[in-house]
């Protein structure tokens, strides 16, 4: 087994990318080939599950189950809360002020806040009206939950591997218009994902080599599958092995550079603030922007609208980190 792991650099700087991705699919729609940059999310269950392979309990010990969930929600809870709780009110402040016209109004009342502060985004999707990829944070919650009760074995994550992907294959099977960011084809896909990360990292202890001769091959593969999935969402059940197999073929690469290393790592750091706060703002820029028919200025209007979306979201993020450095809802010894 390996001993002493470093820290995955590649891998933060793919956390980042990815959390560009989602912003650019957010504030492109239905475009084609942009429309697929959803399936970045299964790049974030995935490499969820590799990352935290070696935290989660391998006992059922009710002490280290105890400390294991008190860590992830001082990593995930504290921003997530600031970004529904701020959101919440500027949408509130721009109701009083009148700024927004009778279409931009979202259905929130003080339920809807409830649901969004108990990370219950998935199983009551109208909770994340405001911010929309509190849906996969809400699956990640509970995903820890589970794997913190049942620990990792070969047997079990090959068990829930087994469910995840039979539950997942009917969905996109049977249904032509499948939500797959809500309800039990959400959790589906989160577990899925995540148990497919854990295999990656399960292999990658055991010294099961790997190259740039793979990296190549995993890159190609998840191209391949990215252009599949921007008609139809069949091939979703694809996604989450082929980004572990990503995942596992970079998790080898040593970074040298020291800004690079550096650079990797902010990239990681803020990589989870700008995928919660991109939605919220971007929806505020465009109720703060002006519409026009010309294309010219639709074109300039959408380079503001990604340049305000990205500029303020990445100052949020700050924000946040600069807050919560030093905060954590739990005490761990």
């Amino acid at each position: 087994m390996r001993s002493n792991t470093p820290r995955f650099y590649l891998l933060d700087f793919s956390r980042g990318l990815a959390a560009f991705g989602i912003v650019i699919f957010h504030l492109a729609g239905n475009s084609k080939p942009l429309n697929a940059l959803y399936i970045f999310v299964d790049f974030f269950f995935a490499l969820s599950g590799f990352v935290l392979f070696d935290q989660i309990p391998k006992t059922y010990q009710i002490s280290d189950m105890k400390k294991f969930m008190q860590k992830r929600i001082n990593r995930l809870v504290p921003t997530a809360w600031f970004a529904v709780i701020t959101s919440y009110l500027a949408y509130l402040i721009f109701l009083v002020l009148d700024l927004l016209e009778p279409e931009e109004k979202l259905d929130i009342n003080e339920l809807t806040l409830v649901f969004a502060l108990l990370f219950l985004q998935f199983i009551v999707p109208s909770s994340a009206v405001l911010l929309i990829p509190m849906w996969s944070l809400s699956v990640e919650m509970f995903m820890n939950l589970l794997f913190a009760f049942i620990g990792v074995t070969w047997y079990r994550i090959a068990l829930i591997v087994s469910i995840a992907f039979t539950s997942l294959s009917l969905a996109v099977i049977t249904s032509t218009a499948v939500n797959v960011t809500s309800g039990w084809i959400a959790f589906s896909r989160g577990v899925f994902g995540f148990s497919c990360g854990l295999i990656a990292r399960i292999l990658y202890n055991k010294k099961i080599s790997n190259s740039r001769v793979q990296i190549v091959v995993s890159s190609i593969i998840v191209g391949v599958i990215f252009s599949l999935v921007t008609s139809t969402h069949y091939f979703l059940v694809l996604v989450a092995p082929s980004m572990s197999f990503l995942i596992y073929a970079i998790s080898g690469t040593i970074v040298q550079n020291a800004y690079f290393k550096n650079f990797c790592t902010k990239c990681g750091n803020f990589s989870y603030g700008v995928y919660l706060w991109h939605f919220p703002v971007n929806y505020f820029v465009r109720v703060l922007l002006p519409t026009t028919d010309s294309s010219d200025k639709n074109f300039l209007l959408k380079i503001v609208e990604l340049a305000a979306t990205i500029s303020v979201s990445l100052a949020l993020t700050w924000i946040g980190l600069t807050l919560f450095k030093r905060i954590a809802l739990f005490k761990i010894n």
